[in-house]
Order: structure tokens, then sequence, then C-alpha cells
């Protein structure tokens, strides 16, 4: 029980600073015999910080009301609260002191106000009852101004006489009490008080002198205020209240600049992350203090390493594990198969899940697993390459979804649900067995027919889907019928023979088109069918000239589709010259042809022939 023993201490040290027990006066003993019995069942029950939280208590104490207008603005900035240790009487008086609407704004802001005897006097120099008046007129002002909110009192000049703390803790009759009082000195403050302590103790050995640093001064620098903190953060902390006077550039021996001021604040805030809050005296004094450190922020990621599989061929299904650590821990391991995650994060030890490697395709792939902390640190691990190799036996699903059977025309869409274990890479469509366009390699399976291309009637469209392992699948067919109206006549023209003279066996061709299709050419000779229709390409047919007769003939052929447009190329003149051969006839027609007749004039002319030939055969014979 530290507090105890610094009590008692303080007792020890009253008696013997007195003399003796008999000459220092009977009420001076009740009081302090008071004073330890009162506060002992506080000591027993206030806790101080954790022991191993090492807190550091600033209360900034202000003292006088004097040129401290400036002091709410920072503290606002600052996000501090301060003590204001006042003399009633002299708020609004002038000269520098804070008006009563300072004063109240102060109030409002969570500042505390204490007393500081109604005039500024020093009490050591008055008497018990004038000490008793100083104090309590004092108290009951502010009472009034700011009800049941009067705690703390400091000593105008750090200055007491043998009863006035007694009296203090007799408290103001009909009006309060009084729960502590602070003196200035008694712990470290540069070279002052070396052996002293660096800081209070929470609560204090005693309420009614609570020591602090000395006042700081105009000369005071801000290494040196900022030291009375950190020398005491550095030995354990503790209470370290401040005392200011003056705020202002040099008005005053017992002042701080208000820049000095500023940036000693500034320095201060941050601290929290050394345990050292700002307290005003009255929640030190109810310990109204942090119940511990603030957590120090985690900036160090999780180490993370993937330890299965190992870098090779995986096949079927497989664990992929991984280890994990972090300084604080690791709230989840997210396993990615080439980036994208695979499953769900693993949020407790052992981190692992199972991979179907037949749910990727066979080939390289790379593993990695990204662990994570509470506060978001994250880090990813090596990439592990694995080479997925599984014999796929497993044929996809496939099924036409458009068109419905039934009757089709113009430019329709086909379309197809290919699905398969491992993966569909393309869908194949085909029209009465063969293939309609080009594969389709990706979703969605479809593509545009024009169904003019094909002949109307019934016509059979299937898919073929395969797998990157060759498994195919031909869906159900679906019958439709095409049904389109065609208006559009083919094209067709004669390449052979040219025009001109042609005789014996000659072969008459032609070129015909047609936008749906050909169904037949018919060639003809001045008009009248030539052969026999031809149905397919190439068009063609043998023609006997000597069927003919010798002269001129107009050769034209006629293609037609099938619906029945048709068109007649243009004619070709050609001129039949057939010589006569043996066998051949006459005629009196004077015009000869295949199984025609010789004119009698040129019969004439062979049988003088004839007979010239004999006579001169008999006469050489002779």
């Amino acid at each position: 029980m530290k507090q105890i023993n610094i009590i008692a201490a303080w007792i020890h040290y009253e008696v013997e600073r007195s003399g003796a027990v008999l000459q220092w006066g009977r009420r001076r003993v009740l009081f302090v015999f008071k004073l330890f019995l009162w506060f002992l069942p506080v000591v027993v029950l206030m806790n101080s910080p954790p022991s191993g939280a090492a807190q550091t208590i600033v209360s900034l104490t202000f003292d006088d009301g004097l040129n401290q207008s400036l002091v709410l603005d920072m503290l606002l900035a600052h996000n501090m609260k301060a003590t204001f240790y006042v003399n009633s009487n002299l708020i609004g008086s002038g000269g520098g002191y804070l008006t009563k609407a300072e004063l109240d704004a102060l109030f409002t802001y969570g500042n505390e106000i204490g007393g500081h005897t109604i005039n500024h006097v020093d009490l050591a120099t008055l008497s018990d009852a004038q000490q008793q008046a100083a104090i309590c007129d004092d108290m009951q002002t502010l009472n009034n101004w700011y009800p049941g909110q009067i705690h703390s009192f400091a000593y105008p000049y750090a200055s007491i006489g043998p009863d006035t703390q007694s009296i203090l803790a007799a408290g103001c009759p009909g009006v309060g009490t009084y729960t502590s009082a602070r003196t200035v000195g008694g712990l470290v403050s540069g070279t002052q008080c070396t052996a002293c302590p660096t800081a209070e103790s929470i609560p204090p050995g005693n309420p009614y002198y609570i020591l602090t640093p000395e006042s700081i001064l105009s000369t005071t620098t801000l290494d040196e205020i900022e030291t009375l903190v950190t020398q005491a953060e550095n030995n354990g902390g503790g209470w370290v209240p401040l005392v200011f006077h003056n705020v202002c550039d040099g008005c005053d021996p017992y002042s701080v600049t208000p820049a000095t001021l500023d940036a000693f604040l500034t320095w201060l805030q941050p601290r929290t992350a050394n345990n050292t809050y700002v307290r005003t005296v009255n929640q030190v004094m109810t310990g109204d203090l942090p119940s511990s450190p603030p957590p120090s922020p985690d900036t160090t990621a999780p180490t993370v390493s993937i330890f299965s599989p190992v870098a090779g061929t995986v096949s079927g299904t497989i664990t992929v594990s991984a280890n994990a650590a972090d300084n604080v821990g690791v709230v989840g391991v997210q396993f990615q198969l080439d980036g994208a995650n695979m499953g769900n994060e693993v949020r407790s030890s052992p981190y692992s899940l199972s991979w179907n490697t037949t749910t990727a395709t066979n080939g390289a792939h790379s593993l990695t697993a990204v662990a994570r902390d509470a506060a978001g640190n994250a880090t990813t691990s090596a990439a592990v390459a694995v080479t997925v190799s599984n014999a796929d036996s497993t044929a996809p699903t496939v099924s036409l979804t458009s068109p419905v059977a039934g009757v089709v025309s113009g430019t329709i869409t086909v379309s197809a649900n290919a699905a398969d274990n491992v993966g569909v890479v393309g869908v194949q469509f085909k029209l009465d067995g063969t293939n309609l366009g080009s594969e389709d390699t990706s979703l969605p399976y479809s593509l545009s027919w024009n169904t003019t291309t094909s002949a109307n009637g019934n016509h059979t469209l299937t898919a073929v889907a395969r797998d990157a392992a060759g498994n195919t699948t031909t869906s159900a067919a679906v019958v439709v019928t095409v049904n389109n109206a065609d208006t559009t006549a083919p094209t067709v023209s004669l390449i052979a023979p040219p025009a001109g003279t042609v005789s014996g066996t000659v072969t008459v061709s032609a070129n015909a088109t047609d936008n749906v299709g050909v169904v037949g050419v018919q060639f003809k000779l001045d008009g009248a069918n030539l052969g026999s229709e031809v149905t397919s390409a190439p068009y063609s047919l043998s023609w006997n000239t000597t069927t003919a007769t010798n002269g001129t003939h107009t050769l034209t052929a006629v293609a037609r589709d099938a619906a029945g447009n048709a068109t007649t190329s243009g004619p070709i003149t050609v001129s039949v010259n057939n010589t006569l051969t043996g066998g051949s006839s006459v005629s009196s027609s004077g015009s000869s042809g295949g199984g025609g007749s010789i004119g009698l004039i040129e019969l004439a002319f062979m049988l003088i022939a004839v007979f010239v030939t004999t006579a001169r055969n008999k006469s050489i014979s002779k």
C-alpha cells in the first residue's frame, strides 16, 4: 500500500516539523488523524493504472485567471481540458483578468473551475477565521456560478499556515468541501529538487498538499517543459500537475508565451502512444483515468508459404496447404489459382483446402496463398507452379435451344447450351450433317443462318460440342422446314461452241448460277430442245451436227431453279458444214446432210468423171 506509507510518512513529517505532539496542538493532531482515517478507504478502493502500463497523467493547471483568454482555443484545438484556479472576486475586474463570460466558456467546454481564495491572499498570514472566510467565500461564489462543480483548490503563493489544510478538510458549512488542494513544488524541476520524485502518486499521498514541478516561468524553455513529462514517463509514470500563470509575450516573469504553450500542447497530444494522457485535477482525484493504454498500430504483415503441393504435375483431388504466422495473429488465408480465389478464406489453422484439379484445364497453373491479419496487413506467398494432367473421359452435354422444330425462313439464330466437367472448347453447328459455319469457341454458342442458302423443304440441324480431351457429343436433331419465296431467276450463258462453223460432233456447254440453286439447264437448237435437261454441273452435252442440215443454226440454254424461275441465255449462231461421205443419198433438193441426198448436177459430174476414167484405162491397156 504505497499510498498508506506516503500518508504515514507525511504525518510523521508534520509531527517532527512541529517539534513535539504536545506543542503542535490538539486540533492539528486530530486533523491529521482524521485525514488519515478518511483517506484510508479511499486509498484501498481507488485503483491506480495497471502496473504494467506505466501510465503518465498530465494536469494543465492555470492560476489566478490572469491573461488566459487565449487558452480556450488552444485546448479545443488539441482536444484537451484544464483546471483553472481563480479568485472569484477578481473575475471581470479588468486588468487582464478573465471576464465572467470567458470563465463560463471555459466551464461550458468541460474545463474544471477551482478555488484560489476570493482575493488571492497569502493564507499563512491570516488567522484561522480569516483563512476560512477567504476559502469559503470564494467557494460560495464559485458554487453559485457552477453548482456542485467546485472540488479543487490551489494555495495562493503556495503558502499555508499550520491549520490551513485542516480548515480545507473541514469544509465550508452549507456550501461544500474541497477534495484536493495543490501546492507548487515538491517534484524534480530541472536542477531544482533533484532528490524529489518525478511525479505525484495517483491518488496523491496527501490530497490537500498535491506536489508539482516548479511554476512555468517566462524563462522556461519548451524543451524544459517537455522534460517535466518525459522524466515521469521514464521513471514509472505517475501524475504531473503543471502550473501555469499568465499566457502572454513577456508580460510577467510568471508567464508562458502563447507560441510556447501551443507548441507544448501540440507535442503533448500524440503522446497517448506513450501512455500519457491529459486529465483535470478532479478527474485524477475521482479516478476518471484511461483504463488501459491504446493498442499500438499493427503495421507488420503476416508471413505465409505454401508447402503442399510442391511444384510438379497434379491430378484428381489434392490438398493445398500453407503455413502462416503474424506478430499479432492471422485472421485468414485465401488460396488462389492463377490469381482467382479458390473457395472461401480459411479462417483458422490448419490452413488447407481440397482442390479438384479436374475443374481446371490441363496445363500449367499457379497456386498462391494470401494471409491477412486483423489490421488489414496482407502478404501473398511465393507462387507454386503446377501442371494439371487429368485423363478426361467425360463427354460434354449439348442441346439446341434455337430454333425449335417448325417452319423457318430468312436469317435466323441457331444456338445451343453446352457444358463439360472440365470445359467446352467449341460447338460446331451442322445442317443435314454438314458444317454450318465455323466452330464457335466461346459462350454464347450461336450463329446466324441465312436459310435462303438452303433449298426449301425439310432440313436437320444438330450441334456437336467437344472438350479439350477430344470428347464430343452430338445434340438431338431439330427438324426445320425451310420455306422461302424465291423470285430470283438463275443466270446462264453459253460457253461452247463459239460462234462460227461446226461439223461432226461438238460439245455444247453453259455456265449457270442461282441465289438458291440451279436445278437444270435445257439446251435448245433453233428454239427446240437439244437433248434432255442437264440437272447437275457441269452443264454440257454432245451434239452430232450431222443431225442438222448444213447451214446457219441458233443455240441457246435455259436455266431454271426450284422455284420455277428460268432464264434463257444469249444465243450463239453457228454454221453447220458437213462434207459427203460414203453411203450418202441423193436428194433433188441439192443440199446434203447426215443421211441426206446429193444434187443431180453433182451426180452428173461424178458419172462423167467415172466415164472418163474408165475410157482412159481402156486406151492405155491397148
